[in-house]
């Protein structure tokens, strides 16, 4: 419910921003005793400054003028401006100008402004000392507050219609239960409960005709959330919903101890909750505390996207720069998150406050985007050179930036007669696949850059979001950026098309704060070469040892970042990820105090191929080999890292693991034994000596084992993230972990050989839920199964995940074997994952 008006001192660009206003312009205002800003210089859009709009009197002449105050029947000068940015673009086209000036003041928009080819070489910016603000929003007029019941008033809204309530700015809360709570560690949702609690009160809400909102519920496994339409209550009590939207994997199931549900009068009930009935045009409201409903201005939203750049890969928007703005306020879309990023686990809705599409050469700089529905930032298809850069992104419903090209641009993911997108669990037909690399057409972003943005506080509805978003993309930057308070990974690269990608400089942490099994920084490459068969998907790449280059055609590299997770990995390389470099990054972990379930932090490779990992400082936590393929590629050298490599799946060995530092001799010995006389066979043992670990130095000086020893070559430590001097103080930094060197090689397995045929242990650490994709941390893993057994008759085969026999829930090798003396000879009904998927094997006991 923060309201801010955050300002950018740009130092390169000469920029100061500021907030200010009157009775006719009202001001973002600042609830947090933040500086405001407003810009007082800028550079035009071929680079050159913009003088003409410093002109105090007279103005620039080759510039239309725009503000609140004027009219859209006037001539667009400075002493006679129109009123709206869309006019402002008519009248620019129509004389041929290039540069529209903005004075001070809110522009409030219905639908969103379009830009397109006609219109390129605009340069659109603030005025000097300007704050002009885009609102996707109106102020609602002729309000007559009257009282309803209790401490809630009501007032006749006509027509209106909106998702999102701001008082004086701030945002207030829908009607919900659990009431809003706010963001803390383990709290889910701003407050959470479960589905039979939200059934029960549902039991006693009165009849609506126009339903009861939404229900928000995060999937098993914490994979994100999803979301449905409350229509009604049944007669057997239970929600009568839509079907989910949100994510790509719903068929993992929901956790139905995690949801919350919102649009409901009956649970109106707290100060700042509101409620509209559509109907009747009538709002309800719980004002705050020491609130004068007569002097307080409210706003409802009216439009998801503010400004959209449209043109296409023949005819494309060029050269046009925004510049100095504010963007905020703007519908939620979390209804409308249906496309799948092929066989990523996301879904998105292809939208947001800034649209573009079919652009080339296009800038958007130095603005802040705060408070909005949806995406801040997203560059859809055919998109060359866009640059976004040093701007503030926050309090946003979905993801900040998203480089996101057309499934038209891909080739076929399952086989020759099905086109992407294809299902997780859509196997290829290696038969008929596709042979040629690269993509289909030019539908997607390539040569772009995102740089010096100041990105926090993002995913605020839902949680399937990164702080910067790629997929089906070529040769994207992501350079100096500082992202954190996310609900799950703050950079995504969702796929391997097309590769060729640049991750550097960025600091990234307090991510996957709400979420599971996922990285401060993801990726999935579930490609035309990956199948969910991993046997089958074996068998292939033995064959046909180079396909999986086929989309991932370049190298990605990542270097010269500073990574944290809350719940999983620092870095996680999830399904198929293929093709990248990992080199001079900082990894910083966790320590038990600082974790909200299990340890997290390291550096996990999971199935893939060409994936080298070197010169990096992994701290508290290990390397994390999984499932690896034959003859994979995979890298592991020179690397500091403080514990024992964990391996899951793990068959094969890769190119080279060697050249490592650990802290104990018990996790260099624990790394050799799983591969004797390959692993680590030059690595060391010794303490790196970091310089200050304490305030997140971790130069390690010259005479460092780690220098001396395993050829680790010193890096800067401490400067990532935005660079910007004004972003930079406002820049929060992550905290630094307490190190332990006692590594972590002590940890112990109960695996065991069963008498009906196959070695089993417990599933215990967050690393095999995630190898096996199981909800939880708890069954029985399959390690091996002897031929000619029971098990092996029965059906069961190595990496199988036992969760269940029957109704009874089997969470050690204990519970498993219990269950199978309890049977004296019965067969029992297993419930197994198998390749991340559910089902049920018959147990041959005797």
């Amino acid at each position: 419910m923060k309201s801010t008006c955050y300002i950018l001192a740009l130092a390169t660009l000469g920029l100061l921003y500021g907030c200010g206003g009157d009775d006719k312009s009202p001001t973002v205002t600042n609830d947090v005793g933040q500086p405001t800003f407003s810009p007082t210089s800028t550079t035009g859009a071929s680079g050159e400054t913009s003088t003409g709009s410093t002109l105090a009197n007279t103005g620039n002449p080759a510039a239309i003028y725009a503000s609140p105050q004027g009219s859209d029947k006037a001539t667009g000068t400075k002493a006679a401006p129109l009123a709206t940015l869309s006019a402002a673009i008519a009248m620019a086209s129509v004389k041929g100008l290039g540069e529209i000036i903005l004075e001070d003041g809110v522009y409030y928009q219905s639908k969103p402004v379009y830009i397109t080819p006609a219109s390129s070489g605009l340069y659109i910016h603030a005025d000097s000392g300007a704050h002009p603000v885009i609102s996707g929003s109106r102020v609602l007029t002729g309000l007559n507050w009257q009282p309803y019941k209790g401490n809630i008033v009501m007032t006749n809204v006509g027509g209106a219609t909106f998702d999102q309530l701001f008082a004086n700015d701030a945002q207030q809360v829908l009607a919900r239960y659990p009431n809003y709570q706010a963001a803390a560690p383990g709290v889910v949702f701003n407050g959470s409960t479960s589905q039979s609690a939200i059934q029960a009160r549902a039991a006693m809400w009165a009849p609506s005709s126009q339903g009861y909102g939404y229900l928000h519920s995060m999937l098993n496994a914490k994979w994100a959330d999803q979301h449905q339409i409350v229509y009604g209550v049944g007669s057997n009590g239970k929600l009568s919903m839509s079907a989910p939207v949100g994510n790509n994997r719903l068929s993992q199931g929901t956790d139905t101890s995690t949801e919350y549900v919102e649009g409901v009068l009956d649970e109106l009930d707290a100060p700042g909750e509101w409620y509209l009935d559509t109907i009747k045009g009538v709002l309800y409201f719980y004002p705050p505390t020491g609130m004068d409903l007569s002097k307080t201005r409210f706003e409802g939203t009216t439009t998801e996207s503010l400004i959209r750049l449209v043109g296409t890969e023949q005819n494309p928007v060029q050269n046009v720069r925004i510049d100095g703005l504010v963007f905020t306020k703007g519908n939620y879309t979390f209804m409308k998150t249906t496309e799948p990023l092929l066989r990523s686990d996301w879904t998105i809705y292809r939208n947001g406050a800034v649209f573009l599409e079919g652009t080339k050469d296009v800038r958007i700089a130095n603005n802040v985007f705060h408070d909005l529905g949806s995406n801040a930032i997203f560059v859809s298809g055919y998109n060359r050179g866009t640059t976004i850069d040093t701007n503030e992104l926050y309090n946003i419903g979905a993801s900040a930036i998203a480089f996101v090209g057309r499934q038209d641009a891909v080739r076929a993911v399952a086989n020759s007669s099905v086109p992407a997108p294809a299902s997780y669990g859509a196997a290829p037909n290696y038969a008929n696949l596709d042979m040629t690399p690269g993509p289909k057409t030019n539908n997607y972003p390539s040569g772009s850059i995102a740089t010096d943005n100041l990105i926090h506080d993002i995913g605020l509805k839902e949680k399937q979001v990164a702080g910067v978003e790629i997929s089906m993309a070529s040769k994207i930057t992501v350079d100096h950026n500082s992202i954190y308070n996310t609900p799950r990974a703050g950079i995504n690269i969702g796929d391997g098309t097309w590769g060729g990608h640049v991750i550097q400089y960025n600091d990234v942490f307090n991510t996957v704060l709400e979420t599971g099994d996922h990285g401060a920084f993801n990726a999935w490459g579930r490609d035309r070469y990956w199948s969910p068969n991993l046997n089958d998907m074996r068998a292939e790449m033995q064959s046909h040892p180079t396909i999986w280059n086929l989309d991932a055609v370049d190298t990605t590299v990542i270097q010269f970042n500073r990574f944290r997770c809350d719940r999983g990995w620092d870095i996680d390389f999830d399904d198929g990820t293929s093709n990248y470099l990992v080199q001079n990054n900082v990894l910083l972990g966790t320590t038990q105090a600082q974790a909200n379930n299990d340890l997290s932090g390291g550096l996990k490779f999971r199935e893939g191929f060409n994936r080298i990992g070197k010169n990096n400082i992994i701290l508290n936590r290990p390397f994390y080999p999984q499932v690896w393929f034959v003859n994979s590629g995979d890298v592991f050298t020179n690397n500091i890292t403080m514990g024992a490599h964990n391996p899951a799946i793990l068959s094969y060995f890769g190119k080279l693991v060697d050249q490592n530092l650990f802290m104990t001799a018990a996790d260099l010995k624990a790394s050799q034994n799983l591969d004797p006389g390959a692993w680590d066979i030059h690595s060391a043992v010794g303490n790196p000596k970091f310089t200050d670990p304490a305030s997140g130095n971790y130069d390690v000086p010259s005479d460092s084992p780690a220098v001396t020893q395993i050829g680790f070559v010193s890096f800067d430590t401490t400067h990532f993230g935005v660079t910007n001097a004004a972003l930079k103080a406002r820049t929060a930094t992550p905290a630094f972990p307490v190190l332990d060197y006692s590594g972590t090689s002590a940890q112990t397995s109960d695996r065991t050989t069963l008498a009906i045929g196959m070695t089993v242990e417990s599933i215990a650490t967050v690393a095999q839920q995630s190898s096996l994709g199981l909800p939880t941390v708890s069954g029985v893993q399959v390690d091996s199964v002897q031929a000619g057994s029971l098990a092996a008759s029965s059906g069961l085969q190595a990496n199988d995940a036992i969760v269940g026999a029957g109704t009874t829930t089997i969470a050690t090798v204990a519970d498993l074997s219990n269950e199978i003396n309890q049977a004296n000879g019965a067969s029992l009904a297993l419930r197994v994952y198998r390749n991340q998927a559910p089902m049920t094997i018959m147990l041959k006991t005797k």
